[in-house]
């Protein structure tokens, strides 16, 4: 090619991608001082194409040597604002066209300007990388809105003039309005809807997506780009959700389910099925951890609910049955036949449902981890009338918190909340050591589990005979260990041990502490071996305690969860937060052994030796005529 072939080449090329002249005024950066341009934009409105211009230009006139791009995942900052149709890869002149280095996550242009990739699924990586111009693409559906735009803006220190673009529809989370309020100072704004852009856009997109939502809440938001307010008597408010907002969960959850609101049908048309993970922590409060809710063939939730399930370490799936009855449960077996589930069914109005679980965020005791837009957007406009949708996220939502916090537990399995108290704070908490006491006692019981026949557990209690406005019983401790030939020697002058500094911290009555041992498993050869030497008895040599030992031990957690969710059982603070690494887990085993106890939906089920020790403990004091509740 000659050299003028050339130049005609670049000229033409230079002038069908003369972008100032084709794009609309609110696509292009204004003029003036500022440090932040926010570029509000329905679904379709050009947003992309302006952020990589912006960046072209900006790399073009030597602005923009370090450059941070970042997007909700790392697949978006690939698939969008690089290779995308209108990403940056895609639009830039061939002249100075970028190499793209996926392994490096780095964009190098010919002129020595540099792009870093981050995701905001990461936003520690943004610690220490410094920049002088900087993409935040959908920054409203960002999980970690406020970390990405703290760690972000903190590296925005390079060069004379350093700028940022946040191009995003707009919802009305916290991090974002506290930007726009900053409009007129260092923040200006431009705004653009999905018709705008119409020209650019596909017929069947306005044809079947525009149509469908013009004129409706969600059109407002994803099409208009409309900052949306909550709907006048919603259930749930936007302000309450991120003043409950959390970065994190407590690294110890109590219970983890995954709550699914299956569709009947699969089509562009169809419902979302609903898919929410929520567990509950020591403090007793719920927390929203992971919404993949979507349009699914049935297979395909199934497997979407199953990898949550695993990744979670969920306790198991619950799912609504009204629609699809025993198929719901037969689709989630056909990928794994041993899943923990039970199905629930819709006997009472939405709103019914629903109402409780809104109570409990005015109370303070649900906590988002991140953000969760499309969820947030149906709790922020569903007010129980006639007129409101069906929205299946949040129907997920509201089986999951009535999982956690609020449902009856199918067969009578106990609630781990209720061995916490009213606190000062209006919340619920462990108590302390009680100061006196009618009297201390131990269970013990050992190779209960065929799947843990060498385990050994004890748990002490505390307990008061009188009445007087006091709990009659309160856990004190917990130990659960494997059994070795020394353990075998040693575990009773351990138990006599930690009775005896209990004893020194409360004020008890006499001087013995009994030790009970439960009679099945290896309870009597434990029994044999130090009966002579210390002061411990089997279970059932009582008359009063008859009618426990014939119980199953299945059938005796479930007697003793009666008592327990009554209000008349407290767990210490020293029980309730402790830990202890048993085969190979670390976690609050007796906790976990409760809230675990009928997850499978049935009350014929294995009992392993903490829980065993527990029930016994529990049932042993009410059985006592003396025990006033």
């Amino acid at each position: 090619m000659s050299a003028q072939a050339g130049l005609h080449a670049a000229f033409a090329e230079a002038l069908a991608g003369a972008w100032r002249l084709t794009a609309r005024p609110e696509q292009l950066a204004p003029d003036g001082d500022w440090t932040t341009w926010i570029f509000c934009g329905g679904r379709g409105a050009g947003k992309t194409r302006s952020g990589a211009e912006w960046i072209l230009e900006r790399v073009a006139s030597g602005a923009a040597r370090f450059i941070h791009l970042i997007a909700p995942t790392a697949g978006d900052c690939r698939d969008v604002l690089l290779e995308g149709p209108a990403g940056i890869l895609t639009i830039a002149p061939s002249h100075a066209r970028p190499i793209y280095q996926p392994s490096l996550r780095k964009v190098t242009w010919p002129n020595g300007a540099q792009a870093l990739l981050f995701s905001a699924d990461e936003p520690d990586r943004l610690r220490g990388p410094q920049c002088d111009t900087l993409w935040i693409d959908e920054l409203c559906a960002m999980r970690t809105a406020q970390d990405v735009l703290d760690m972000a803006f903190m590296g925005l220190r390079l060069g004379k003039d350093p700028r940022a673009l946040l191009t995003t529809t707009p919802r009305p989370i916290k991090p974002f309005k506290a930007l726009l309020a900053r409009e007129g100072q260092d923040v200006v704004v431009t705004r653009s809807s999905s018709y705008a852009n119409r020209e650019n856009l596909a017929p069947q997109f306005f044809a079947q997506i525009v149509s469908k939502y013009a004129g409706t809440r969600l059109g407002r938001q994803e099409i208009d780009a409309e900052l949306l307010t909550d709907v006048p008597g919603a259930l749930w408010h936007l302000e309450r959700i991120e003043e409950l907002r959390v970065t994190r969960a407590p690294e110890r959850l109590e219970r983890v389910v995954v709550a699914v609101d299956p569709a009947v049908t699969f089509g562009p048309d169809s419902d979302e099925t609903g898919l929410i993970v929520a567990g509950l922590g020591s403090d007793g409060a719920g927390y929203v951890l992971d919404d993949a809710s979507g349009r699914y063939p049935p297979e395909e939730w199934a497997r979407k609910a199953i990898q949550l399930y695993r990744r979670y370490g969920a306790d198991r799936i619950v799912a609504e049955t009204n629609q699809g009855g025993d198929l719901v449960e037969k689709t989630l077996r056909s990928v794994d036949p041993s899943i923990p589930f039970r199905g629930v069914h819709a006997s009472r109005g939405k709103i019914t449902r629903a109402e409780p679980v809104s109570a409990l965020y005015e109370q303070g005791r649900v906590h988002h981890v991140g953000v969760f837009g499309p969820l947030e957007d149906q709790l922020t406009s569903y007010d129980g009338s006639r007129g409101s949708s069906s929205p299946d996220r949040l129907d997920a939502l509201c089986w999951a918190i009535h999982e956690l916090m609020l449902g009856t537990p199918p067969g009578g399995y106990i609630k781990p909340e209720a061995l916490l108290a009213p606190a000062a704070d209006a919340g619920l908490g462990p108590v302390e050591f009680p100061e006196m006491a009618s009297g201390l006692f131990a269970l013990v019981a050992a190779g209960i589990d065929p799947d843990a026949p060498d385990d050994i557990a004890v748990v002490v209690f505390s307990f008061w005979l009188h009445g007087e406005g006091r709990t009659p019983l309160v856990v004190l401790d917990w130990d659960i260990d494997t059994l070795t030939p020394e353990l075998m020697r040693d575990w009773a002058p351990g138990v006599a041990e930690r009775l005896g500094e209990l004893r020194r911290e409360i004020r008890v009555p006499g001087f013995g502490s009994p030790v009970a041992i439960e009679p099945q498993g290896l309870g009597v050869t434990l029994y044999q071996d130090v009966q002579h030497a210390h002061s411990v008895e089997l279970i059932g040599a009582a008359s009063a305690e008859q009618d426990i030992v014939r119980m199953p031990l299945s059938q005796r957690v479930l007697a003793a969860s009666g008592h327990v969710n009554a209000g008349r059982v407290r767990i210490s603070r020293h029980a309730h937060e402790k830990t202890t690494t048993h085969r190979g887990v670390t976690r609050n085993h007796l906790i976990h052994a409760i809230a675990g106890f009928g997850v499978s939906g049935t009350e014929q089920q294995q009992v392993g030796a903490l829980l065993a020790a527990f029930a016994d403990g529990v049932l042993e004091v009410f059985a006592d005529p003396r025990t006033k509740v």
